[in-house]
């Protein structure tokens, strides 16, 4: 391909790119739903994935990992400069690997929130069970994790009633994606429960290396909640981070939990 060609196909993609992204905004307004804040973009995946759980289209199935960088860092609700770092795992339980993630915390004497798919919870209650029996927290992340400012209300309502009667009824849920808005937090706080993203985000979602993630674990602030993930694909890089960066943390005084209330 000439030097042109190429620089025009690649034109092309990021028009696409873009058209795609300005079309699910646009859905998402003209749906009545108002404005939608989106922590990682939900549109885009790497190149490589192993599906291993969800049966539906929407963007981010378990492995499907967004490479795009968060559009958006949001705080946790109940981040605070305490002397405790919180650590949050998304998208299990997982045989694999969460398992393995809940002996390093137990080494360490950390516990963490773990929020699981509700069909993931489903398929796996012994690891909820594991999760609770090790101190650590259950939350919920939603049954097969859609957008939710994409849905309405009642099937918002469905999500995450389906995973609270696998796992039992939990104070705290994170959107999938980080993807929110003020109807959704406002939907999420009627029925009792409360919304919780993260202040640090490690991308272990884009498996960029164990190293890069533990820098992204040691250069947290005590009061931050971490985002990690225990499910979606292949964890090798997020144990191993976990494995060096924790000691080390936990060298500095540092306490490290899950999120308080959760």
């Amino acid at each position: 391909m000439s030097g042109k060609g190429f620089r025009t196909g690649a034109v092309a993609a990021a028009l696409a790119a873009a058209l795609s992204t300005a079309a699910f905004v646009t859905a998402a307004a003209d749906a009545g739903h108002g404005p939608v804040t989106v922590t990682r973009s939900v549109l885009s995946a790497p190149a490589t994935g192993e599906p291993t759980w969800s049966t539906t289209a929407s963007p981010k199935p378990s492995p499907r990992k967004s490479s795009t960088p968060p559009r958006r860092q949001e705080t946790s609700s109940s981040s605070a400069g305490d002397g405790a770092i919180r650590l949050t795992f998304d998208d299990g339980p997982d045989p694999r690997w969460t398992p393995q993630i809940l002996q390093i915390l137990t080494e360490n004497h950390a516990t963490a929130t773990f929020f699981n798919i509700g069909q993931n919870a489903a398929a796996y209650p012994d690891l909820v069970r594991q999760i609770r029996a090790q101190g650590s927290q259950v939350a919920n992340h939603t049954w097969d994790h859609p957008s939710l400012p994409s849905l309405g209300d009642a099937a918002i309502a469905r999500q995450l009633d389906r995973t609270d009667a696998v796992q039992g009824r939990t104070p705290c849920v994170r959107p999938p994606y980080g993807a929110t808005s003020a109807r959704v937090r406002s939907l999420i706080a009627a029925r009792g429960q409360r919304q919780e993203l993260w202040d640090v985000d490690t991308r272990d979602w884009a498996r960029p290396g164990a190293a890069s993630i533990e820098a992204q674990l040691l250069a947290a602030k005590p009061g931050s909640t971490v985002l990690m993930h225990t499910g979606g694909g292949d964890r090798s890089q997020t144990v191993t981070a976990l494995r060096d960066a924790l000691p080390k943390l936990r060298a500095k005084g540092i306490a490290l939990q899950g999120i308080p209330g959760c």
